[in-house]
């Protein structure tokens, strides 16, 4: 079947609905209509992702199917229940499988793409047959690479997810992953922006790009992680909360964030529809550039829980933090004095902006 493209269109005419989403035939028997109308565009684009990522599922689950019945044995293999592995299983269609269940089950994009690198790696680098792999393997694959202990310990992770499920699944007689000690990874301190780096990346926020202002308060005054402040809407601010659900959140879970006075103030100067901005990415190296100020991985949030940690403690700042006490003392405690910290939570438009 020809699939037509999935896009939010204007009507010609002004009937108070003025934007509307034609649902293409295969998918049409999940929506009985032929075409859904929204007073607001920012509506039709969510039913439209919502409309994609239906599409993407059904796809993925038609996937999986072909790829079972195409590898030697896997029609047998499928329809008899699986009574003993299959029989010269190349890594790439075993792989290939893996990668089909977790689309099939709805994993989020970036998990799947992290866990494809890691398989497509280890296939290209290990020519033996699914059957034969061993742990001496592994972990020639693991220690050839010039990888950090920290990216080796990940790597590992996604193979033993892979073996593991083929061994659920009765297609491998083991997961030689199991027999691979997990890399030792040393503790690193966390790295943090100043107050006056974190004044003068907002000041040159407001004045050069203000649309990235409000990701930048949500992750500074608000605790989210950069993954759910990106998805963010104006329609989960609500009774001066900001309310994420599962499908926004680390673990699939809900958060409920109360949105302090200094968020408040911040999120007020730029107003938003939705967090996410086109070119993100570019635009927050080129909002580095502007204000002399290098943003190392996961500052932000850094940022929050280390300077909220003198002020709140270890319990209130994990709980806006959706993290455990034991994890935030063990990562943030005495990173800033309580003086800085004040000076942190002194921070307002009016001030930083000055």
């Amino acid at each position: 079947m020809i699939t037509r493209t999935i896009k939010v269109r204007k009507l010609p005419v002004k009937t108070g609905r003025m934007w509307y989403v034609h649902v293409p035939l295969d998918l049409r028997h999940l929506i009985r209509k032929s075409r859904q109308t929204f007073a607001a565009k920012t509506d039709a684009d969510a039913f439209a992702k919502d409309l994609a990522q239906k599409r993407a599922l059904i796809e993925s689950r038609r996937q999986y199917r072909v790829i079972f019945y195409e590898m030697p044995g896997g029609a047998s293999f499928h329809q008899a229940g699986a009574t003993s592995p299959l029989p010269d299983l190349t890594l790439t269609d075993a792989f290939a499988a893996v990668i089909a269940s977790k689309k099939q089950s709805g994993k989020r994009s970036n998990t799947v793409a992290t866990l494809t690198c890691s398989l497509k790696s280890f296939a290209e680098a290990c020519l033996k047959p699914a059957g034969e792999v061993v742990a001496a393997d592994v972990e020639d694959w693991l220690y050839t690479n010039e990888w950090t202990p920290k990216t080796r310990k990940g790597r590992l992770t996604d193979l033993n997810t892979a073996f593991g499920w083929l061994v659920k699944r009765k297609m491998l007689a083991s997961n030689p992953a199991t027999a691979v000690e997990s890399p030792a990874v040393a503790f690193k301190p966390v790295q943090i922006l100043s107050v006056k780096n974190i004044r003068l990346l907002l000041e040159s926020c407001r004045v050069s790009d203000p649309a990235l202002l409000p990701f930048l308060s949500l992750v500074l005054f608000g605790g989210l992680r950069v993954a759910e402040a990106r998805r963010c809407k104006a329609g989960n601010l609500i009774n001066g909360v900001i309310d994420l659900g599962g499908e926004s959140c680390k673990l699939n879970e809900r958060r409920c964030i109360k949105i302090s006075e200094q968020l408040a103030a911040w999120l007020a100067v730029s107003p938003f529809a939705s967090v996410d901005v086109p070119k993100f990415f570019k635009r927050m190296v080129a909002l580095q550039k502007v204000s002399g100020v290098v943003i190392p991985p996961n500052a932000l949030r850094h940022c929050f829980c280390s300077y909220h940690l003198p002020i709140l403690g270890a319990e209130a700042t994990a709980r806006a933090a959706n993290n455990s006490p034991a994890m935030l003392n063990r990562h943030y405690l005495a990173t800033v004095s309580k003086e800085e910290a004040e000076e942190f939570m002194a921070l307002m438009p009016e001030i930083a902006c000055k």
